[in-house]
């Protein structure tokens, strides 16, 4: 199986890596083979399953689970939905999240 692991070094700090799909999966070494090596490790501790379950019955009407009805639309009910989708800073906002999210994960 493989798996996305994103490595961190900066000064002054020892190399980090974490598997953002797997939570709590990280990992600190002073080198980046040792970093990769315990990440390694780590993975290979958890017991990961993906499955496809089939849950029986009716599904929940949309009204029910507070989803729009059918025949929802978007442009209509939330006129600024999407305002923002050409926006060029939108791909640096969501690095940024994503970043933010890395230093969660890993600890910082």
């Amino acid at each position: 199986m493989e798996y996305t692991v994103v490595v961190i070094k900066r000064p002054d700090t020892p190399w980090r890596a974490v598997v953002p799909n797997l939570p709590d999966c990280k990992a600190e070494a002073e080198t980046r083979d040792e970093v990769l090596a315990k990440i390694k490790d780590r993975i290979t501790q958890l017991h990961i399953e993906v499955l496809r379950i089939e849950v029986p019955g009716q599904p929940v009407k949309s009204q029910e689970a507070n989803l729009p009805p059918n025949g929802f639309k978007f442009e209509e009910e939330w006129p600024d939905f999407g305002k923002f989708k050409n926006n060029p800073v939108w791909a640096a906002v969501f690095d940024e999240i994503e970043q933010e999210r890395d230093r969660y994960h890993v600890g910082e």
